[in-house]
């Protein structure tokens, strides 16, 4: 349970987690991201960082207060460069918000899907990015609107996410 958290525009007591993202970079470095449950599309969320191996962990901003919506994905490639990911909603996708400054601001990541990819209805469920040192992976689930069949692009990394490129 947590202590005040901003849930539904106001703030509010006692907000239950319900969930959440766990994962680390380096050796000593990691993140966790706690959410709520989800209602009216809104999903509240807090993120933490580590630097120790998760023997103590510091909050960090987060979007919410510019971007809400319901998590389908969380990764930090580095304690500057982290990625939320949300469910579609207000558009097709892929819905991702990301920090370079250790979540001191969030902006949209845009990202170039492929042309093959972009049929006027299909709609995009960015996973959890993982990293493996400045190399990373983006999934992202690509729902058809011709077929309402599901699959999975992944936009990759080599700069520790600063910049995404679509590989087969």
């Amino acid at each position: 349970e947590s202590e005040n958290w901003e849930y539904l525009d106001r703030m509010q007591a006692g907000v239950q987690y319900w969930g959440g993202y766990i994962g680390f970079y380096g050796k000593q470095g990691g993140y966790l991201v706690l959410t709520s449950g989800v209602a009216m599309n809104h999903q509240c969320l807090r993120i933490y960082l580590t630097n120790d191996g998760g023997a103590t962990w510091s909050e960090i901003g987060n979007p919410y207060s510019d971007h809400i919506s319901v998590l389908t994905g969380a990764g930090f490639a580095s304690d500057q460069v982290g990625f939320i990911s949300y469910r579609y909603y207000e558009d097709a996708g892929p819905d991702i918000w990301w920090t370079r400054d250790g979540g001191q601001s969030w902006a949209r990541l845009e990202l170039e899907i492929p042309e093959e990819y972009q049929s006027a209805g299909n709609l995009f469920t960015p996973q959890s990015p993982v990293f493996d040192g400045e190399d990373g992976i983006y999934p992202i689930i690509m729902l058809s609107s011709a077929t309402q069949a599901e699959t999975t692009i992944f936009m990759c990394t080599h700069d520790g996410g600063l910049t995404w490129r679509f590989e087969k």
